[in-house]
């Protein structure tokens, strides 16, 4: 702990638990008797990642743009940031969010 601190000890935790997450993966794929892409949803989390990364990069994006120069309050940066998440969101489900109304609209 003393040489890496609390990033290390951060670390460590985050290897430990994505190792016994794969181990156990592996082990339900055997007992199962499927491949671990049956059990896993690999194309749902690589699409979750993306956008993640996307939104991250917009949102980093956008506090540099507002913070340049400009001395706002913490408050301040947090509902710009937010607003254009919400705004980018929006723009990412707006077609799953028309089906499921037009779904709903069916009852």
């Amino acid at each position: 702990m003393k040489l890496f601190g609390m990033v290390g000890a951060a670390l460590a935790t985050l290897l430990s638990l994505g190792i016994m997450g794969y181990v156990q993966l592996l082990f339900s794929s055997h007992v199962l008797k499927l491949h671990i892409r049956d059990i896993f949803p690999w194309r749902k989390l690589a699409e979750l990642l993306v956008l993640n990364c996307t939104w991250g990069i917009v949102a980093f994006i956008t506090l540099k743009i507002v913070a340049n120069g400009v001395d706002l309050h913490s408050i301040t940066k947090a509902i710009i940031v937010g607003a254009v998440f919400a705004c980018v969101y929006v723009l990412c489900i707006k077609k799953k969010f028309i089906c499921l109304y037009k779904e709903i609209g069916k009852f």
